[in-house]
């Protein structure tokens, strides 16, 4: 799925083998873009400057009823936790964040950080439980230095990575 939301602001969303990736470019003057043979390629024809930001989403999978979370990134960047239960709130990169009352069951929760490349740490809260059963996304993170997922017994799927250290 490809569409385009344009004014000031060009948002290209598109789903590779299941990711959903997100594009952002802040254009300034005329832009074009072109779509080859199903294949996912982007150009622009800009007479200015162009801006671009490398949002990304981070999906994650808990279960139970509580998580505590983490992420660290690097100052200018912004990030927002997005939980199963429909609320929102905005990261602060080197805090552990709680999440209760999420009940029972798996819960499909993501992050959105606005530049995946400012993200350093992701995974549980430090010497706590995530409760984690999937992560995906991080393929686009490719400074993210440290996945936390110790103890996290229910974890059973880390999708693509990069260079990383995991704990």
């Amino acid at each position: 799925m490809v569409y385009l939301t344009l004014s000031k602001l060009l948002t290209l969303n598109y789903e590779i083998e299941g990711a959903i990736y997100e594009k952002k470019k802040f254009i300034l003057y005329n832009f074009y873009c072109t779509f080859t043979y199903g294949i996912f390629s982007q150009s622009a024809l800009v007479y200015g400057d162009v801006i671009t930001i490398d949002e990304v989403r981070i999906d994650f999978t808990t279960t139970g009823d509580d998580t505590m979370m983490r992420c660290d990134f690097d100052s200018g960047s912004t990030a927002v936790w997005h939980w199963a239960d429909g609320t929102t709130v905005d990261a602060s990169s080197g805090s552990t964040i709680t999440k209760d009352g999420l009940g029972d069951g798996n819960h499909d929760n993501y992050l959105i950080i606005s530049d995946g490349a400012a993200l350093t740490r992701f995974g549980a809260g430090s010497s706590s439980r995530g409760n984690l059963v999937t992560i995906d996304g991080l393929d686009n993170c490719e400074n993210l230095d440290i996945l936390y997922a110790y103890l996290e017994n229910d974890l059973n799927d880390i999708g693509e990575t990069e260079k990383h250290t995991y704990l």
